[in-house]
């Protein structure tokens, strides 16, 4: 219940799950950093910024810490981490479809410069493939117009830099779209795992956490991808599945 990175205001309270039921669109970021032992990541909806999600990494003590949260689709994140920014950050678009998006904004310091790529992971050789780079754009509205596109964009007053490709990044702020299609349900596309790299080069050892700049510069109303069917008040006639799994 008190996840709202994939709820929206139509979503129904079920207090005695502690949960809610919701519909629409869903699927995973999953975020590597190098070098950057004991970080926690925040990560918030720009539609429920007083609601974040605090995430550790899956090993703490790993040298490329890594983070999995769901996410719902068509909406934007800001995030941030309780010590510097990594220098070097991986976002891998899990589960998404072609032409699925997410606005992501990422928290650095104002004196920051990047370079920003895009290529396809290939799992069975660990090879990277039609690598291209990110440009930036001037205007958070440059970045909009420009959805399907490969670009950032820098806001150096808040410190978060935003990215396109049908995945958005705030801080610098980037969309991020998938090009290719998955094949079945492998969780990458068929032309392999689609990923974004951040280059950060900052000599700042601030703490990156712009939650405060961000809000209430970023937020956006909360609303529905998608209208939530009418509970059922009676019995479901043709609920459940017609087959029965047989015991081992």
């Amino acid at each position: 219940m008190d996840n709202y990175l994939i709820r929206h205001p139509s979503c129904v309270n079920v207090t005695k799950w502690n949960a809610v039921i919701c519909n629409g669109t869903y699927a995973q970021v999953y975020v590597q950093t190098w070098s950057t032992q004991n970080l926690s990541m925040t990560i918030a909806r720009d539609e429920y910024p007083s609601h974040p999600m605090v995430l550790r990494g899956i090993n703490q003590k790993a040298a490329f810490p890594q983070y999995q949260p769901v996410i719902m689709l068509e909406k934007g994140y800001t995030i941030h981490w309780n010590g510097p920014a990594p220098r070097t950050s991986f976002l891998y678009l899990v589960n998404f479809n072609k032409n699925d998006w997410i606005r992501v904004g990422l928290c650095y310091p104002s004196n920051t410069s990047f370079q920003v790529t895009f290529g396809y992971l290939q799992r069975q050789n660990g090879l990277l493939s039609k690598i291209e780079e990110y440009e930036p754009v001037h205007s958070l509205e440059e970045l909009q117009r420009k959805q399907s596109e490969r670009k950032f964009y820098f806001d150096s007053g808040t410190g978060n830099s935003k990215k396109n490709d049908h995945t958005n990044l705030p801080n610098p702020k980037l969309n991020t779209r998938p090009k290719s299609h998955r094949d079945g349900h492998s969780y990458c596309s068929s032309q392999g795992c689609e990923r974004v790299k951040i280059q950060a080069a900052t000599d700042s050892k601030d703490i990156s956490n712009c939650m405060a700049k961000a809000y209430p510069q970023y937020y956006r109303k909360p609303s529905a991808v998608r209208r939530m069917p009418s509970m059922l008040t009676g019995l479901c006639q043709d609920c459940g599945t017609r087959q029965v799994t047989k015991g081992s």
